[in-house]
């Protein structure tokens, strides 16, 4: 089904909230990365956190999933029309996406036999993330985005990362969705 066109003005204001996600999950990912105790509720809050912005960053990504609603906000909403799928339309997600489904939202036997995961952020979701989202950046027309796109950046986080260090901060205050 072909999604309904959306103004500048939405895909402006609706761009917000996807680096809001982003955002998200560069610091709750550079919380957890420098959580010396990974067995902690802190550090399992952070872990959480990061893997739910995974999540939705990669449902950003995803135009081909069984579940897509009419008002949710995807990529391919910023390129109306274009006959080239770009190349993060075909990424697959779906280890990752079914790991992180596995990890937060379903009690299954399958998470029950799983070894104990231990998350890299780096390796397991910033790695995966940044080359789409390098794409997406690099490709869309920046008068669609909101202004503090500019700042976003996904690099590694590593324990010696400062929370304050190089975070990008909202230039207006925001609250969570």
């Amino acid at each position: 089904m072909a999604r309904a066109p959306r103004t500048a003005d939405k895909l402006k204001k609706a761009s917000g909230h996807v680096w809001y996600e982003l955002w998200m999950l560069r610091e709750a990912a550079t919380l957890f990365a420098s959580e010396q105790q990974k067995c902690t509720p802190r550090a399992n809050a952070y872990l959480e956190s990061t893997l739910v912005h995974a999540r939705n960053v990669i449902e950003f990504f995803r135009a081909d999933c069984a579940h897509i609603c009419s008002d949710d906000i995807l990529a391919v909403d910023y390129f109306p029309g274009h006959a080239t799928p770009k190349r993060w339309a075909s990424t697959d997600f779906g280890p990752l996406k079914k790991t992180i489904n596995k990890a937060l939202s379903h009690l299954s036997y399958s998470r029950t036999c799983a070894t104990n995961k231990v998350w890299d952020v780096n390796a397991d979701i910033l790695s995966v993330l940044r080359p789409p989202l390098d794409e997406f950046k690099a490709s869309v027309d920046r008068s669609l985005l909101d202004c503090d796109w500019s700042s976003l950046d996904l690099r590694d986080v590593n324990s010696a990362t400062s929370v304050a260090t190089g975070a990008p901060q909202p230039s207006s205050p925001r609250a969570g969705p």
